[in-house]
Parts: C-alpha cells; sequence; structure tokens
C-alpha cells in the first residue's frame, strides 16, 4: 500500500508482511506513524520504459513507482506476462 504525504505524493509503500516483521521485533507500536516504517526501496519509472528493463530491476528490488502514481510489483510483471501469453478467446472461436 503506498505511504502518502500531506500534498498526497507516494513518498514510500508498506506492505503486511513488513508490518508483521516490525511487530514482532517490537519496532513498531500502534502509536507510531506509519510512514516511519514505510519502504523507499523503490525506483521511479517512466510508463515508457521496457519491460526487460522492469525485469532487470526487479531482480534488486521489489517495487518500482510508474509515473509517480502506480504501484508496480514483481508479482504485477509476472501476471502481465503469464495473461500475455494465454491466447483471446476471441481467437478461439
Amino acid at each position: 500500500m503506498p505511504v502518502l504525504d500531506d500534498a498526497e505524493k507516494i513518498v514510500g509503500l508498506v506492505n503486511v508482511q513488513h508490518l508483521i516483521e516490525k511487530f514482532t521485533l517490537n519496532k513498531l507500536t500502534m502509536d507510531d506513524p506509519i510512514g516511519k516504517f514505510a519502504i523507499r526501496a523503490y525506483r521511479k519509472v517512466s510508463i515508457t520504459n521496457k519491460l526487460s528493463e522492469l525485469s532487470r530491476i526487479f531482480t534488486r528490488l521489489h517495487y518500482v513507482l510508474v509515473e509517480g502514481k502506480y504501484i508496480v510489483t514483481q508479482k504485477d510483471l509476472l501476471n502481465f506476462m503469464m495473461n500475455k501469453e494465454k491466447p483471446d478467446a476471441q481467437q478461439l472461436t
């Protein structure tokens, strides 16, 4: 999930696994601001970046931020590639 600043720009990301890890290690309490634990290890990319470049980025990072608006994950790329390989239902008829 994105973490937004007051201007509603993405400044980081959080995921359930990351939060559970912080709770388990007693590094996070319910009173802490979520921005304190936002993941900032992501790369900003353009919508014109090639999928092959995203693939290379995902060997090092788990997330990319597209055009400052959209979070794309390794799983998103994999799902896209898997669906791209499936024949269109209209092509089968």
